[in-house]
């Protein structure tokens, strides 16, 4: 009987000196305000302060001991609202940061969309001049009666002659001409050309070592020969892009002169820039959307688990 009486929990009154503070250590974890609240002349007043003035909830009030408990537990309290306050910010902080994040994509995207296509579209176009200078090469030299001797002398007959003269008709070569090994044309489209030398420094150092040489550059329409023949574009553009190939011609493995081939570029370079960016405006608007949805679902998520916690606090466990 005397056990049972030492076990039961304590019935003593509670003394109107006893506070009311949050639940923590230091408190009667027995005497919990919101299933019974003592209402003596002390403690209702005081407990009012501390729901209205600090916003604490009835729910995590105890009674404790001593005014130290109440400082601790004060002091705790404002800690727990500060931390609030700080993850508050830091989740704004987040959501700019993802923000600046996304405006930097977007700008990026579209430096990348205006700057990339253009050596992109280049580049691809140089290896298709090159396999069709390849072609025109072997039409030339194949028609031709005697390509050393053609290539040398520049002594064609009539009807080599005609054909070399039909050749930018026929195909995207606007002007081309025929070098011997030193350099020195012996044959042109353009007739007052004949007996110039090429003084470069790649036709010694690479053409006449049997290498391909190619050159891009940008010409005015003046120097484009057959204009209504070799661009759509004359109206809108005072500048071309024209690739320069040089198709060495060697004979038993002999070098024996050069071809020297002109082509007009810009049309097919500016159809394949248009493509290639709009085709990476698209890529980058479906990368950028799926990124945004992406955010905003986690962000829904994140409220949403912060609202259910909200309004079910876990209990603290006494």
């Amino acid at each position: 009987m005397a056990r049972a009486d030492r076990d039961a929990p304590s019935k003593a009154p509670i003394s109107s000196k006893l506070l009311i503070f949050p639940n923590y250590a230091g408190c009667w974890p027995r005497e919990r305000v919101c299933s019974r609240l003592v209402r003596t002349d002390f403690v209702t007043p005081l407990r009012s302060i501390l729901i209205k003035r600090l916003g604490l909830r009835t729910a995590s009030l105890t009674i404790c001991k001593t005014p130290t408990a109440m400082i601790s537990k004060l002091l705790w309290e404002r800690e727990g609202m500060t931390q609030d306050n700080r993850g508050a910010v830091n989740h704004r902080l987040k959501w700019i940061g993802i923000g600046m994040l996304l405006i930097s994509l977007a700008i990026g995207s579209g430096w990348g969309i205006y700057k990339l296509p253009a050596p992109l579209v280049d580049r691809m176009l140089k290896v298709d001049i090159l396999k069709q200078a390849e072609l025109w090469k072997r039409r030339v030299v194949l028609h031709l009666e005697d390509p050393e001797t053609a290539l040398k002398t520049g002594v064609i007959d009539a009807h080599d002659a005609e054909f070399l003269a039909a050749m930018p008709e026929a195909s995207d070569v606007y002007r081309f001409k025929l070098l011997d090994s030193n350099g020195r044309v012996t044959w042109s489209t353009r007739p007052t050309e004949v007996g110039s030398v090429e003084n470069r420094d790649f036709f010694r150092s690479d053409v006449a070592r049997g290498m391909i040489h190619y050159i891009q550059e940008v010409v005015p329409l003046s120097e484009i020969d057959g204009l209504d023949l070799h661009t759509d574009n004359i109206l809108n553009a005072t500048q071309h892009h024209v690739a320069e190939v040089f198709m060495p011609v060697a004979k038993n493995g002999r070098f024996i002169g050069a071809i020297e081939f002109f082509t007009d570029i810009s049309d097919l370079r500016t159809t394949f820039i248009s493509r290639l960016r709009i085709s990476l405006t698209v890529l980058s608007g479906i990368a950028l959307l799926a990124l945004v949805a992406a955010s905003f679902a986690s962000y829904r998520a994140n409220r949403l688990q912060l609202r259910a916690l909200q309004n079910n606090p876990p209990k603290s466990v006494i």
